[in-house]
Formats: structure tokens, C-alpha cells, sequence
């Protein structure tokens, strides 16, 4: 009752309007080389920015929508997060990624280019037990992306089991992110989150 007193009945309508609706709003913020930048009508991109941005597209496809409903480029923006990670890997000059950003984007790669994207999990799996949990789960739902590979995303998943205490009707993380990053994400919020869906699709 408190909903319709207060006012706060929000229910939408037209749901495919309002997303597309935000979603081609986006495209004008698009850098030429393909990024998005970390403010709405910023000069310089942000690969974290933009390879949320392309993973709302991809979560988008699978949801029915098409090209056109969303608005913006995503070919640009998924050749723009390939230069990236491959700029930093071959220029020892630059910092590498690190391997949170490399299985971020992995994983919104393993559609485009799963031969590339294959390469990233690859290497990120070769040490997989240093690290962080959301990055073993991003790992995780990066093979799954791509059929065949479903003994490493096994391994992922029992890894990360044995840092879950179940209580009762809760579960405790026994070992937190402990990331120095910007607390909106790679946060411990988040990796509740990536753990909940990577086990969602293995079990």
C-alpha cells in the first residue's frame, strides 16, 4: 500500500523502449576510435567504460535486441578493446593490464574473436590460483563462452567453492578481493555477483 501513498509505483511500461531508448542516447558519447569515455562527453576513452559498454550489448543480443535497438557501434568498440589489451602486451614501455581489466575483456570478446579471446584466458588460467575470485569468475564465464572447455571452468568453479563457508541460508567469502581499485568495481559487491552467475550457468 506504502507504494501507491507515497507515490513510488515506477513500474515501466514500455521496457524495450526505455532500454533502447537510454542505449541509443549512448552512442553520442562514442569516441571515434570506438571507446567511451569515464564522463558522458569526455575527449579520452576508458577501457573499463568501454568494455561494460560492450558487455550491456552483448547481454543486449542475447535478450532479443538487435543493431539497430542499441544504437552504438559495437564493432568499433570491440576493435578498440582488442588494440588496447594488445597495444599494452606488445609496448614494454606500458603497464600491462591487469588481469581483472584482461578477463573483463576476454569475456566480451569470446564472441567477436574467440581465437584471441582464447589467448587472454589462456594465460590468465596458467596462474589462476593467484588470482582474485572475481577474476577466477570472469574466467570462468569467459570458457563458457566458448564451447569446450568445460574441465578448466570446473576447476574455476571448485576453486572458488573452497573459499564459500555456508551458513545456514548465507554464505561467507573467506577470502576478500582486497583490491586497491575504485570501490564501484572489483569490489566485494561484485564478486558476490560473478560468483552467483558463473555458478547459475555451470549448475
Amino acid at each position: 500500500d506504502y507504494i501507491d501513498v507515497c507515490g513510488l509505483d515506477s513500474k515501466i511500461a514500455d521496457i524495450k523502449n526505455c532500454v533502447t531508448t537510454y542505449t541509443k542516447s549512448w552512442s553520442k558519447y562514442q569516441l571515434e576510435n570506438g571507446g567511451f569515455p569515464y564522463w558522458p562527453g569526455g575527449s579520452y576513452p576508458s577501457l573499463y567504460v568501454s568494455i561494460r559498454m560492450a558487455n550491456i550489448y552483448n547481454l543486449a543480443l542475447e535478450r532479443g535486441y538487435t543493431a539497430a535497438d542499441l544504437g552504438y557501434n559495437n564493432k568499433k568498440l570491440l576493435d578498440y578493446i582488442e588494440h588496447e589489451i594488445r597495444d599494452a602486451d606488445r609496448d614494454p614501455a606500458r603497464a600491462s593490464y591487469n588481469d581483472y581489466i584482461k578477463a573483463c575483456a576476454a569475456l566480451v570478446l569470446a564472441k567477436s574473436n574467440p581465437p584471441y579471446a582464447l589467448i587472454l584466458l589462456d594465460e590468465l588460467y596458467r596462474h589462476y590460483s593467484d588470482l582474485n575470485l572475481s577474476t577466477k569468475a570472469l574466467l570462468g564465464l569467459g570458457y563458457l563462452s566458448i564451447p569446450g572447455y568445460a574441465s578448466k571452468v570446473k576447476t574455476l568453479a571448485d576453486d572458488i567453492r573452497s573459499y564459500l563457508q555456508i551458513d545456514g541460508r548465507s554464505v561467507t567469502v573467506l577470502r576478500k578481493t582486497g583490491s586497491d581499485m575504485w570501490e564501484w568495481y572489483n569490489s566485494d559487491s561484485e564478486q558476490m555477483a560473478l560468483i552467483l552467475q558463473l555458478f547459475a550457468e555451470v549448475d
